[in-house]
């Protein structure tokens, strides 16, 4: 499997701070829930997809951040000089069988290919390893977006797999056979939904499974899912449940997927090969290979 990596040792160290803070909130409900306005902001998220789609959604501002690579970069200069910068994500790309996303920080103007790459592999993708006691386990499909709320027994999450729609219609059967499939459309997109009544959770488990909602990213084979988890004891906050299901459906009608026109597609597929250019070059100076 290749996984390719162009960043500083600290990216490493933020992953696994970031999984031992998601097993402590799993361990202790409630000690990190944010505050559910009824009326909150968003974030949106957007970038140009495998070259040929514009993807957009929003996330919650002040819920935990979602982890896309993102990249920093200049909004204005005068006689050479920075005047502030402006955040947005790179753009998403397939090499080598791994999916990539561009990053770059601290003002690489625009112009520039000579930037990072990171890994999405192991949010959209699942792998099987040796660990160091000699066990198998399966690694990969971490959420790319995801808040639990303890007190309230919720979450919200966002998925991101290289996975069909039929190939999520038959692991939903498969693990959760009771939920009630529908189509739903809402705005320009169609749909998979799978949902369930409210029971109790269950133990060591924030939310039980409430709403699952799955949409194609085109013809790329990959998808979106979107989920509420709830249970009954959510019932016992009627205001942050009711907070929580509005959230929900700002973030399904939220979804864009749009295909790019044949120039924007072009110009994406020269950007993307000047990526891959710098990847290759990368590699050369890692092997000792020439380029």
């Amino acid at each position: 499997m290749f996984l390719f990596v162009l960043t500083s040792c600290s990216n490493v160290i933020q992953q696994i701070k970031e999984k031992n803070r998601e097993d402590y909130i799993l361990s202790h409900p409630g000690v990190y829930d944010p505050i559910v306005p009824d009326k909150p902001d968003y974030v949106t998220h957007k970038f140009i997809f495998l070259e040929k789609y514009k993807v957009a959604h929003d996330w919650p501002y002040g819920f935990d951040i979602c982890k896309y690579a993102t990249m920093t970069l200049p909004k204005s200069m005068r006689d050479g000089t920075w005047y502030g910068s402006y955040r947005r994500l790179g753009d998403i790309f397939e090499y080598k069988g791994s999916t990539l996303q561009e990053v770059r920080v601290d003002g690489y103007p625009e112009r520039s290919f000579d930037a990072s790459y990171m890994s999405m592999d192991n949010h959209v993708k699942t792998w099987k390893k040796i660990d160091e006691l000699g066990v198998e386990r399966t690694y990969g499909h971490d959420p790319m977006c995801w808040q639990p709320l303890g007190s309230s027994s919720h979450t919200l999450v966002v998925r991101l797999y290289k996975r069909s729609l039929d190939e999520w219609r038959k692991a939903l059967k498969k693990k959760l056979p009771d939920g009630v499939f529908a189509k739903k459309r809402i705005g320009n997109n169609v749909w998979l939904t799978q949902e369930f009544g409210l029971t109790p959770s269950k133990q060591n488990h924030v939310a039980g499974t409430f709403k699952t909602w799955v949409l194609p990213i085109g013809d790329t084979g990959y998808t979106y899912t979107f989920q509420l988890g709830a249970s009954s004891e959510s019932l016992n906050y009627p205001r942050t449940h009711a907070a929580m299901k509005k959230i929900f459906r700002h973030l399904i009608e939220s979804v864009k997927i749009e295909e790019l026109s044949k120039e924007e597609a072009a110009i994406a597929s020269v950007k993307v090969k000047k990526l891959i250019s710098e990847i290759e070059k990368y590699e050369a100076r890692r092997t000792g290979t020439r380029k």
